[in-house]
């Protein structure tokens, strides 16, 4: 059975070596919008050091229809040279109508010692350009602290671009231990926030809801920092934090006793209810929209805490040896969808783009993905007909019953070709948020629509060979759109 798994793959191999012409397809989501003018979003993505950036891509596989005009977002991710304005696509107004500065610690720790750099993006933000964070991005955006009465503090003032007329409010032995005491499940916790409406700004206008559940993982409490330099214009608060989180989740610390082991001795201290979770402001010319929370991040609502003794931390900035033994907590509760607070992203770029206010993406969930064949957030896979992953990333549980030659073979033909690759027929899987249709496309040519969950298409095989854009579309009820979109390697046996 083993020689002839390892025949057919082999066959495949070969094959894979004679596609010539190899049929490489372009990417573009324009279809049903051709009597409309469509208006292009261009973000670019900071580099992305932390796994959460990668949703971005999901939250910005997006297009919506409002007073005649079709919309749509495409996002870039940038390599370091090219945000200090270098490199193939450098930033500048002329590249991209906004930087998206995600959850990394590297941006100010690291890369905030660059002048070139940090200079690069004001100069961006003050000729135009937007820019729009969370979390460790929004520190990044800040004027640091106003009382830097720690060596760590004087630091990271030193690092950080100043574009946003606030203060922090981070204490590393406080507000931080969210992040840093994160142990194996969701420790991004779910903090409640009160929406503040200003007429001064529509993102959170004519929210329907007092109150939003958002991810928070250790970012900072912001408040106004009245600069008297006109480049800064006004801030506006959008969320205020509704909770002192060592009263509603609180975190210990903990010392070690004989019996019964680790106790805890006092919560870690945090003082930032009141203060701003997120603001919008601009700089010069360009707009500033900030989080200090995780809006691409799922809520867990009605959650507990659940501390206990674990690994130690991984932060580049501060090495495992530090804290050998540490006590970390999980957050456990009820999952909402991933794309519950997408439309804040969404809505924020539209608006630092400057989307006229009437033509703002709706305050609604759409999430789309493509889960069989795997291409998205950088897993590549092997996928043999319908008989299941002979490789993949992460699905050693699928193929264990493989014999290890046959799988070391597939992941090399992965490796050569540098995405996923589809050897015979296939059902692809898709899996929607808020939508009661998926339509499948292959090279932007519509194949097949689905009304019925879970979302398939039966793939054959024998129409396609080479490279080839797979496509996934649902749609919420305004006809707006989300997609989910990849190249993949189709071999025809």
């Amino acid at each position: 059975m083993y020689m002839k798994l390892m025949y057919k793959i082999f066959t495949i191999f070969i094959t894979f070596l004679l596609a010539v012409p190899i049929v490489v397809s372009t990417n573009k989501i324009e279809s049903s919008d051709e009597d409309l003018d469509t208006i292009t979003i261009k973000i670019a993505q900071y580099p992305r050091y932390a796994g959460c950036d990668q949703i971005f891509d999901y939250i910005f596989n997006y297009n919506w229809n409002s007073n005649g005009k079709n919309y749509t977002f495409k996002i870039k991710e940038l390599t370091l040279e090219e945000t200090v304005g270098g490199g193939e696509m450098p930033l500048n107004v002329e590249n991209y109508d906004m930087l998206l500065v995600g959850a990394s610690f590297d941006s100010f720790y690291k890369n905030g010692l660059d002048n070139n750099l940090l200079e690069n993006i004001r100069t961006f933000v003050s000729e135009g350009g937007g820019y729009q964070s969370v979390c460790a991005g929004t520190i990044f955006s800040t004027q640091g602290y106003e009382h830097p009465n720690r060596l760590y503090k004087k630091y990271m003032n030193n690092n950080v671009l100043k574009i946003a007329d606030v203060y922090l409010n981070l204490d590393m032995l406080g507000e931080s231990q969210y992040v840093f005491k994160g142990g194996l499940g969701s420790h991004a916790i779910t903090m409640e926030d009160r929406v503040v409406r200003n007429n001064s700004n529509p993102i959170f206008k004519n929210y329907p809801y007092d109150i939003v559940n958002i991810s928070y993982s250790g970012g900072p409490g912001l408040y106004s920092a009245n600069s008297s330099d006109p480049i800064y214009g006004d801030v506006t608060p959008l969320l205020i934090i509704n909770e002192e989180l060592m009263e509603t989740k609180p975190l210990h610390w903990f010392v070690k006793g004989i019996l019964p082991g680790w106790i805890p001795i006092k919560k870690v201290k945090t003082d930032m209810k009141g203060q701003y979770a997120a603001v919008a402001s601009t700089y010069g010319d360009g707009k500033v929209v900030v989080f200090n929370c995780h809006p691409e991040i799922a809520p867990v609502i009605n959650g507990t805490i659940e501390e206990y003794l674990g690994e130690p931390c991984g932060y580049g900035f501060m090495p495992k040896t530090i804290f050998p033994i540490r006590v970390v907590f999980d957050w456990h509760g009820t999952r909402l969808n991933i794309s519950h607070n997408w439309w804040m992203h969404r809505r924020s770029a539209a608006w630092i783009a400057g989307v006229p206010d009437e033509d703002l993406p709706p305050y609604n969930e759409l999430a789309t993905f493509i889960n069989k064949p795997m291409s998205g957030l950088g897993l590549h896979e092997f996928y043999f007909e319908d008989e299941g992953i002979i490789y993949g990333h992460g699905n050693a549980n699928e193929v264990s019953n493989i014999d290890k030659p046959s799988v070391e073979l597939a992941r090399q033909i992965v490796e050569w070709v540098g995405m996923t690759v589809v050897a015979g027929n296939i059902t692809v899987q898709g899996y929607a948020e808020n939508s009661k249709i998926m339509e499948f496309y292959m090279d932007d040519v519509l194949q097949y629509t689905d009304t019925e969950r879970p979302f398939k298409w039966k793939l054959n095989n024998g129409n396609f060979s080479g490279v080839h854009t797979l496509e996934a579309r649902s749609y919420d009820e305004y006809v707006n759109y989300a997609y989910d979109s990849s190249e993949f390697f189709f071999i025809n046996i």
